[in-house]
């Protein structure tokens, strides 16, 4: 019985770097372009056209095989290399990138749920007032404000938390980076990771960035899953200078509990004050489901 042949499918368009490279490597250094071209039992005129990027389609998968299989020993890519380059990939490799994706999107969810859980029971473990905002400032639609408040990254929450004029608006923006135990031991992806937080949470917050619009939050909260990269944060900061009141807040998603907050980086004439300093009662049945309705707004 014969073996199945695997269905590919385009993608992409085809990079024509890519396309250019993969060929080259393929030809190998001992032999010109028309040499390969006839090698393959491609005509010379067709392999001209696809190095210089003037072929209208994708190349074939017949085409690509041909390529391949005449590759030189010194090429040492592999065939899905080739159909990448060409903007392709086998079907059912697409379906595990994608089943890998909504996995990860699942899990991204899952954490966000649990990080949301922790803070709400952090302030009614403590018996705070709080209240989701739909409409802040001049009552402008709550995620045209989010996206005037943190550029082009989304807040995750925003919450007016106390009463009258002790209240504060606090924008929350989670930071799902969680290590492994392997990475946790050797120590050399932190940095890695927090790179990535910066980058992706923290960098347009800088003093030399923009200032924040007085009627937006008054807090900017990064709230982390993961105490080494949560203080690794804390250290990278320690020495800029922010425009703006913003801390570093770390959870136990375990557990559902607010661990510690503290004020990031440089920032002078501020005095802090974190959120949940106020000692925790002692509460009896259930906290966060007890509260989930008049959070979300049904009741």
């Amino acid at each position: 019985m014969s073996e199945k042949r695997p269905v590919y499918i385009q993608i992409m368009s085809p990079k024509l770097d890519s396309v250019i490279d993969a060929l080259t490597k393929a030809k190998g250094p001992d032999r010109g372009w028309a040499e390969y071209a006839n090698d393959c039992g491609i005509s010379p005129s067709t392999m001209s056209r696809i190095i210089n990027g003037k072929l209208k389609s994708p190349l074939s998968i017949r085409t690509l095989q041909k390529l391949y299989d005449h590759r030189a020993e010194t090429c040492k890519m592999s065939f899905d290399d080739f159909i990448m380059a060409n903007g392709m990939i086998e079907r059912d490799k697409q379906r595990d990138i994608v089943d890998e994706h909504v996995a990860r999107r699942d899990e991204l969810d899952r954490i966000a749920n649990l990080i949301e859980r922790s803070i709400v029971n952090g302030l009614y473990d403590r018996s705070l007032t709080f209240t989701r905002l739909e409409h802040i400032g001049d009552g402008t639609p709550n995620e045209q404000e989010i996206m005037m408040l943190f550029g082009n990254i989304m807040c995750s929450q925003l919450l007016r938390i106390g009463e009258g004029e002790n209240s504060q608006t606090c924008g929350f923006e989670y930071v799902p980076i969680r290590l492994d135990e392997e990475e946790r031991e050797s120590g050399k992806y932190t940095q890695s990771y927090v790179r990535l937080a910066i980058e992706n949470y923290a960098t347009i917050f800088l003093a030399d960035a923009w200032g924040l619009d007085e009627r937006m939050a008054e807090r900017v909260v990064f709230v982390f899953i993961d105490r080494i990269i949560y203080e690794a944060f804390l250290e990278s900061f320690k020495k800029r200078h922010l425009n703006h009141y913003m801390t570093a807040l770390l959870v136990d998603i375990e557990d559902t509990l607010v661990l510690e907050e503290r004020p990031i980086g440089d920032q002078t004439g501020k005095s802090f004050t974190g959120l949940f300093e106020a000692p925790v009662i002692q509460r009896t049945g259930r906290r966060f489901g007890e509260q989930l309705k008049l959070f979300s707004g049904d009741e």
